[in-house]
């Protein structure tokens, strides 16, 4: 996944996390998606909403070529969808290669 600019983190005044995987622009993977790495992304956004009050939490996954090669974005959805219905917290997904 890329990363944000800086000035564009201090304008939405959110966190913004780099998690492993993508692809190029020819289909070869830049490397694995790591589920247990977005696992422990799912438990800090499901603990901060929690002890900051928040009514829901507002997910965006961008994938570096998705709008080419979707899987690792479906893969991750799959993955926040299964932690955030257990933890039984309200949420919304966006995935980038949806918005194009």
């Amino acid at each position: 996944m890329v990363d944000w600019p800086e000035r564009l983190k201090r304008l939405i005044q959110q966190k913004v996390y780099m998690a492993e995987g993508g692809y190029e622009f020819n289909g070869k993977e830049i490397s694995k998606l790591d589920p247990e790495e977005l696992k422990k992304i799912a438990d800090e956004l499901i603990a901060d909403m929690k002890t900051s009050n928040l009514p829901c939490i507002n997910l965006v996954l961008s994938g570096i070529f998705a709008p080419m090669i979707s899987t690792h974005e479906l893969e991750a959805e799959t993955i926040f969808r299964q932690k955030f219905e257990a933890a039984k917290v309200k949420y919304t997904i966006t995935l980038s290669h949806k918005l194009c």
